[in-house]
């Protein structure tokens, strides 16, 4: 019998990191409006001071903080309102000793002004004379130039996932496009002789085909371009045609189906002849999800993913393991616009960023079991009892979708356990929605 090169998840994370660190990157630019997800390739600085000016914090009158001290509710400071500035407008007035002008919330302080005092603590007395009961510094609700971003300074490094965050920031900059890592790419194969695409007549023994739009969907939140989709039969010579074909342009080959340890496993064996025996994986010690097989070519740099044919088992790996490889930034080396490799990266002391997963506090509703040997994901629901967050787990098999559509999140048991009790702290990994 043929003993399976198992990994820990944590194994395989780390063996599909190294290579995909491999995957030659193409630089693009794209509006900053369109790169929230994406990768950002280059370092930025800050092109200038963001503020450029001093900007009032508060709605109130800008003024020389010196002509404050020692006011207050009983003796308060009266000092002469010489203008108005108006939001986006350069101020009209300079302020001298004894003098303020109104400014707004965002608008340009005057010069000679030194601190702003808000308006809850003026007092109108006259068109053009305010009575000030607050004594207050020299910078008070001022915002100063370079306080956001200073001229010069990496605002964001190579390597960051933009977000909202990230956006907003390069816009008040300016910036109207950046250089991102274009997208990974993909094809996705569904096999089985029993699938029948969506729609289409099927036998009575057939079942539609759910894997290849489930693990696309999955794909695309993951960041990879979906090339091709493909259902297949079980046909050795046509799958070895669809990988070879697939591997030309995707820098993912997913394949669904076809892994086990009965007379249908073909895809470890199509793996090793597709990538020059590049297979480095056949099983990964969790369940589900055992047949996994893992396959690298290192002459096209493309990794093979082979997944289990059972739909909520083959989502689940995909989550656990390819999924978690790319939402973690990944080191490259690649020069603007052009396709280079990355080796000379991977093979420095490079430590992959850690992904950390979001996840919740909650309590264990009911005993569950385990497999020892294996890391056991569970899916589980979420619910509110007496104040406290309980994780209830959801049954049912890996071949079935209702689970994963009940379930909020799942619950990872180490291999060294036999279970968990009823009652036991957990930690809920979250289902993205």
């Amino acid at each position: 019998m043929k003993l399976l090169n198992v990994l820990t998840l944590t194994e395989a994370r780390l063996m599909l990191s190294d290579r995909v660190r491999q995957i030659p990157r193409r630089i693009i630019s794209i509006p900053v409006s369109e790169a929230a997800g994406h990768i950002l390739a280059q370092d930025v600085t800050a092109p200038f001071d963001v503020p450029e000016f001093r900007r009032s914090a508060v709605d109130g009158y800008a003024l020389i903080a010196s002509d404050t001290h020692g006011a207050g509710d009983s003796i308060p400071a009266f000092l002469e309102v010489t203008g108005h500035v108006r939001i986006g407008e350069k101020p009209p007035c300079i302020i001298s000793h004894g003098q303020c002008a109104y400014v707004p919330t965002g608008g340009m302080l005057p010069d000679g002004a030194d601190a702003m005092v808000m308006n809850e603590y003026c007092e109108a007395f006259s068109d053009s004379d305010i009575a000030v009961s607050q004594s207050v510094a020299a910078g008070n609700h001022v915002i100063f130039p370079g306080d956001d971003m200073k001229q010069g300074d990496r605002l964001l490094p190579k390597e960051t996932p933009i977000r909202f965050q990230e956006i907003g920031s390069l816009s008040a900059m300016g910036i109207t496009s950046v250089p991102v890592y274009a997208p990974y790419t993909a094809t996705i194969i569904s096999t089985g002789n029993e699938l029948a695409p969506p729609g289409a007549e099927k036998s009575e023994a057939q079942i539609y085909d759910s894997n290849t739009y489930a693990l696309s969907a999955q794909a695309r939140q993951a960041g990879l371009r979906i090339l091709h989709r493909h259902l297949v039969p079980d046909d050795h010579e046509l799958l070895k045609q669809t990988l070879l074909s697939a591997m030309t342009d995707s820098d993912f080959v997913i394949l669904s189906g076809g892994s086990s340890q009965g007379k249908q496993d073909m895809t470890e064996i199509l793996f090793r002849e597709v990538s020059g025996n590049g297979v480095y994986a056949h099983g990964l010690a969790l369940k589900p999800g055992k047949p996994t097989v893992l396959a690298w070519d290192n002459a096209g740099k493309t990794a093979l993913i082979g997944l289990p044919g059972h739909p909520a088992a083959a989502s689940m790996v995909f989550e656990l393991l390819v999924a978690r490889v790319l939402k973690a930034p990944l080191p490259a080396v690649s020069a603007a616009g052009s396709l280079q490799s990355t080796s000379a990266a991977s093979s420095a002391a490079v430590v992959p960023p850690v992904y950390i997963e979001p996840s919740v506090p909650a309590v264990l509703s009911v005993n569950i079991a385990s497999s020892p040997g294996r890391e056991t994901c569970v899916p589980v629901r979420l619910t509110n009892s007496g104040g406290k967050l309980l994780a209830v787990p959801v049954p049912g098999s890996s071949g079935l979708w209702s689970p994963l559509v009940r379930a909020n999140g799942y619950i990872l048991i180490g291999k060294d356990r036999e279970g968990l009790a009823a009652g036991s702290p957990v930690n809920i990994y979250l289902l993205e929605r």
